[in-house]
């Protein structure tokens, strides 16, 4: 679990708007699932999960510069990241096809009922997910919580290579 201060989240909803206004401007629509919520939530949430998984391996983070989202959410080293970031304490790790899974690996992230506080509840490697993925509702493809590595496994991973210079 990860707390976010009141700045930290008062500066991702700053990110999450000007996120939302050069996609738009751009013509990039907002591939969201969950109608229940607005682009403006969809937004704020991703951004949420990306900091949150950046605090955690001590990565800097201005979103400001990244402009519209190319698939690489972060970078560890020389491994590229992509943080999904669900609404759902049981939601699962969804991409809209299996070439939209570009990072070398993928985190998962949800919500808790605190708005400040988020579940990074594992990760899985690009390729596990080709594996056992499944189509999901007819939104994309899929894995279920079970199947990802605890993020302690990422990080020790990430802080090996590093500290090796491998």
């Amino acid at each position: 679990m990860v707390k976010l201060s009141k700045k930290e989240m008062s500066e991702i909803n700053q990110f999450a708007s000007l996120r939302w206004q050069l996609s738009r401007a751009a013509g990039v629509v907002n591939q969201r699932r969950d109608n229940k919520r607005t682009d403006d939530d969809v937004d704020k949430l991703g951004y949420k999960g990306e900091f949150v998984v950046a605090k955690i391996f001590n990565l800097p983070f201005n979103p400001g510069v990244a402009g519209i989202d190319d698939g690489y959410d972060l970078w560890i080293n020389d491994l590229s990241v992509d943080v999904k970031t669900t609404f759902y304490p049981s939601g699962v790790l969804l991409f809209k096809s299996i070439q939209s899974f570009k990072a070398d690996v993928s985190v998962l992230v949800t919500a808790t009922k605190n708005e400040d506080t988020f579940n990074v509840v594992g990760f899985i490697p690009k390729k596990e997910f080709e594996k056992k993925s499944k189509v999901f509702n007819g939104n994309g493809m899929a894995v279920h919580q079970e199947y990802l590595y605890p993020i302690e496994r990422l990080w020790k991973y990430t802080k090996q290579k590093e500290l090796l210079n491998v």
